[in-house]
């Protein structure tokens, strides 16, 4: 028995002897099982005489074993339960051999030990793409997917990997099996508009499967992922062989295709902190909050090592058997759960540097008083990141009126977005949960001059009707109507600040830079938002200038608040424009009059509300005043046309200042990117019309609240 069990093993029987394996025989009959998925490791089973087959979940065969074949052996050594089910074909011998022998086996054969790792990974491989497949098509013919698994290569990408970059030449097409992949336009693979990320299930570079090609996009990995790649020949004679089903797996690739204006949603999450016991509190809330969007696992080193039987199996080094099933392991909690949250280590331990680079966002949780001192560790964790977002979750306690000194965080580890939980107005667990689930709904404000009153209105009736929303973005008048709602306050004293903010606001001045001195709006803005940091907001706020002097939009998300409004609400020819390191800032509206595709970087999957209060016909002439002017014409034809307007010159210069930027918000509209888009009709207010806030704030209402109301009742309905 020894020397069979040598020669199926492929090693010298004194080896065996070294190691004092313990064996056992076992005759199997036809159809018995060997192993069942579930059960718990004992034994390694080294087949001698006949064949198994192996079955995976709902009994999809998977492979079939013959003599020489291990079965059990990186459980045995990585930890964890059987991981499919495993009958004879026919009679079978097989050996027996206790977990404790074949470690230390395997201890004194590093041959063994390599060779059994190589057969895993083949093994893996081979059933995670059989389990793909099933997935995205149903049970299929076992020999179908042994044919596809000897063409298919793959990748294992670390985060920041490319799997190919713009201008090679393409050789094939990739399926993504696993984790998150960026397509950029350009071969930096820079995070830009034009980008979008794709997760599980997407077909990528697929020019490359039928044509002689340059690759026209890079891609590269965001976290952690595993890629299929299918070679142009292979393709051609899988077509060729597999024509039915080749054309089925097409079809439902290219279904996912027309959906790139959204990226894949996001639902790993790797959460960093300092205090353990804390840390397990706030896992213990996001996980119920995040198990309202669907199955949610929690999963921490501790946690680890429990499922797989075997402490320390969560530190695993890379390219053993223990990282190869640790892999697995967390590859199928991602297959079975709509959201992971990794808990990481207080520590840069190897189960932290794991989860970090596979998550799509790394959140960094902290109480409002975390110490500076403290904070060492947590730059060596956040350190550890690739390309995933970096979310800062500051949490502070109940009575707390206003965050403060966000900024010495924010400048430590520059995330990406600023959320603040608790205290007397910031955002609950289920908004953190939100963003997190890709869910949020964002609400963007446009510019409009005094018809702005009218979000004050909008927002009221969104409250109201029980709508949450986790991030504000706004432009012009927006961005001050924004700015006030994200620091929160009581709805009513809102529209009491503002109608008292905004009266008596135009001081007129000769026009050499401006109609406007600027003096009363600026001091307005700072009464109002007083010595506010936008990452201090208790909604995450962003706003939207124009650089006049280079001809681009510029988002504010973070510093003074009162200067990033005074900007995008500088009107050129009637506010002065705020300097910027010798750039000229000036109103949003220049270029992007309500940047909604702001917002939807930010939610790529959430919910985007965009309210458009611009007038939607420009001003007219009632009269021909032929191809010059004076001001002696304009009032004699005011007589003569019994008082009918003929163009003024700010109604003119706000016209043409958002005329250029129309086309952006019609693009946005037009490709879907917003969800619930409010144009409110606000004729009959005038751009300046500063001291009528309240009479606008109820306009804004009466118009918003039924169509509000219509959408969510359609809403629910597609439900």
């Amino acid at each position: 028995m020894s020397q069979a069990v040598a020669d199926a093993l492929g090693i010298n029987l004194d080896l065996l002897n070294e190691a004092d394996v313990k064996i056992e025989a076992r005759t199997l009959v036809a159809d018995e099982v060997l192993v069942r998925r579930g059960d718990q490791v004992d034994d390694v089973f080294v087949i001698l005489r006949g064949s198994v087959r192996v079955l995976g979940f709902e009994d999809q065969e998977l492979a079939v074993l013959d003599a020489g074949s291990v079965v059990g052996e990186v459980a045995v050594l990585a930890g964890g339960s059987r991981t499919a089910t495993v009958r004879s074909i026919g009679a079978t011998d097989v050996a027996s051999l206790d977990a404790e022998s074949f470690e230390r086996l395997v201890l004194v054969a590093p041959e063994l030990h390599e060779r059994v790792s190589t057969e895993a990974i083949r093994r893996l491989h081979h059933r995670s793409l059989l389990e793909f497949i099933s997935w995205l098509l149903g049970p299929i013919d076992p020999h179908v997917g042994d044919a596809i698994a000897q063409w298919v290569t793959w990748h294992r990408l670390k985060a920041g990997d490319y799997l190919y970059r713009k201008g090679e030449a393409a050789d094939g097409g990739f399926t993504v099996i696993q984790g998150r992949i960026r397509i950029s336009e350009s071969d930096s693979g820079a995070l830009v508009p034009a980008n979008y990320e794709v997760g599980k299930g997407a077909l990528i570079g697929e020019e490359g499967l039928v044509d002689d090609v340059e690759r026209s996009e890079s891609a590269l990995a965001v976290r952690d992922s595993v890629v299929v790649g299918v070679p142009r020949d292979a393709f051609l004679a899988l077509i060729e062989s597999q024509p039915k089903f080749v054309a089925t797996v097409l079809a439902n690739l290219m279904r996912q295709k027309t959906s790139r204006n959204r990226s894949a949603r996001e639902s790993v999450t790797a959460v960093l902190s300092l205090d353990r016991s804390w840390l397990d509190t706030v896992c213990g809330r996001l996980v119920k909050a995040l198990e309202a969007f669907g199955p949610t696992s929690w999963v921490s080193s501790e946690r680890t090592d429990k499922l797989l039987g075997k402490p320390g199996a969560a530190q695993s080094d890379s390219a053993t058997p223990g990282d190869i099933r640790l892999s697995q392991v967390l590859h199928e909690l991602e297959h079975e759960n709509a959201y992971m949250l990794y808990q990481a280590d207080t520590s840069p331990s190897q189960w932290s540097k794991r989860v970090i680079r596979q998550a799509d966002i790394v959140l960094l949780a902290v109480p409002s008083d975390v110490a500076i001192a403290n904070l060492d560790v947590l730059d060596e964790l956040v350190a550890m990141r690739s390309l995933g977002r970096l979310i800062l979750a500051i949490f502070h306690p109940p009575r707390t009126s206003r965050p403060r000194d966000t900024a010495r965080l924010v400048a430590r580890w520059d995330p990406d977005l600023v959320v603040h939980v608790g205290g007397s107005g910031g955002g609950d667990i289920n908004r953190l949960a939100r963003i997190l689930a890709d869910r949020a709904t964002g609400l963007v404000l446009g510019g409009g001059g005094a018809r702005g009153f009218a979000h004050l209105g909008v927002w009221r009736a969104l409250k109201e009707h029980g709508v949450d929303i986790d991030l504000i973005g706004g432009a012009s008048m927006g961005a001050a109507m924004g700015a006030l709602i994200a620091r929160g306050g009581d709805i009513d004293e809102l529209e009491t600040e503002v109608h008292a903010a905004f009266s008596g606001l135009l001081d007129y001045t000769i026009p050499l830079v401006s109609l406007v001195k600027g003096k009363r709006v600026s001091r307005k803005l700072r009464e109002s938002l007083g010595k506010w940091e936008i990452e201090d907001l208790w909604t995450p706020f962003f706003c939207t200038s124009t650089n006049l002097t280079h001809s681009r939009v510029v988002v504010h998300d973070r510093g003074d608040l009162a200067r990033a409004v005074r900007a995008s609400v500088a009107i050129p020819g009637v506010l002065p424009p705020i300097a910027a390191d010798s750039d000229l800032l000036v109103d949003s509206s220049v270029l992007n009059n309500l940047p909604a595709d702001v917002m939807r970087r930010r939610i790529p999957n959430g919910t985007l509300i965009a309210v458009d209060v611009a007038p939607s016909v420009g001003p007219r002439s009632r009269n021909d005043l032929g191809m010059s002017i004076s001001a002696s014409q304009v009032l004699r034809s005011k007589f003569r046309s019994g008082g009918k307007q003929d163009p003024r010159l700010i109604p003119l210069l706000l016209r043409s200042m958002i005329t250029a930027s129309m086309r952006e918000r019609d693009r946005n509209v037009n490709a879907g990117v917003i969800d619930l888009y409010l144009d409110l009709d606000m004729r009959g207010i005038s751009l300046l019309d500063f001291e009528k806030a309240a009479k606008v704030a109820e306009a804004g209402y009466e118009a918003a609240a039924p169509r509000i109301e219509a959408w969510l009742a359609s809403e629910a309905r597609l439900e």
